[in-house]
């Protein structure tokens, strides 16, 4: 079986940079399903993850 990937709706990298800019969580919605959630951390950090809808 072959994986068919096609153009990536979402980024995290703009993500990540906004939410260290403003220095917030963002919750992010993009495309068909797609989402990505951002929350700094202490010590500058910043933590990124999301969701994605497995189309079938």
């Amino acid at each position: 079986m072959q994986d068919r990937v096609g153009k990536d709706e979402v980024t995290g990298a703009a993500a990540f940079l906004l939410a260290d800019r403003l220095g917030r969580a963002l919750n992010i919605a993009q495309g068909t399903g797609s989402q990505i959630l951002t929350a700094p951390q202490p010590e500058g950090w910043t933590e990124i993850g999301g969701r994605v809808y497995l189309e079938r």
